[in-house]
């Protein structure tokens, strides 16, 4: 059940959104502005390419409805709560009323992975990476899936595409160099 409390934090998660879309002062379509973003992140130093990634994640977060916007909100903050079956419930409405919006699956990839349900996590972020193959995070995620079912090969692979999109990704590199390693051991 929603509360006050939740609706409170949801209106104002939404006016920070809003407001650092307004604030940011680009110009041009919404394409053009995530395109050049991504061109950005990769001459960005570490710190430049964390302010970046948010400002992307912030446009992936927009469906263009408020409505749908709140649901996303909640699932997240239900996650962040680890209550993860009321973050599904809301995500569950986000995918249903929303497929073409791919934040609503990652967000859903996300709890099930939390939830150490992997086979759908993977089925939510295969529909993510449909609706927007650049999804780093998506790719981070399934990365991480593979590595815990014991598949490093496959997951080397995966975290070398988020590379090539986000090459400052926090812990990417020292992830990269974990399973290089691992990989390394098993081939002797």
């Amino acid at each position: 059940m929603l509360d006050l409390a939740d609706l409170r934090s949801a209106c104002a998660g939404l006016l920070l959104a809003t407001s650092a879309v307004f604030l940011n002062g680009t110009t041009g379509t919404a394409d053009e502005i995530t395109d050049q973003l991504f061109i950005d992140l990769l001459t960005a130093s570490p710190e430049e390419s964390l302010r970046i990634e948010s400002q992307i994640v912030t446009r992936w977060s927009d469906s263009g409805s408020p409505q749908l916007n709140l649901l996303l909100h909640l699932g997240r903050r239900a996650m962040a709560a680890r209550r993860l079956n009321l973050a599904l419930r809301y995500l569950n409405i986000l995918t249903r009323r929303a497929p073409e919006f791919a934040e609503g699956w990652n967000a859903r990839a996300t709890t099930y992975f939390l939830m150490g349900r992997y086979a759908q996590s993977r089925s939510d972020i295969a529909i993510t990476l449909q609706l927007n193959p650049r999804h780093f995070g998506a790719m981070s995620g399934l990365a991480m899936i593979y590595e815990k079912l014991g598949d490093n090969q496959a997951a080397l692979r995966i975290y070398q595409d988020v590379e090539a999109l986000q090459p400052n990704r926090p812990g990417l590199t020292e992830t990269m160099n974990r399973l290089r390693q691992k990989l390394a051991a098993t081939s002797v």
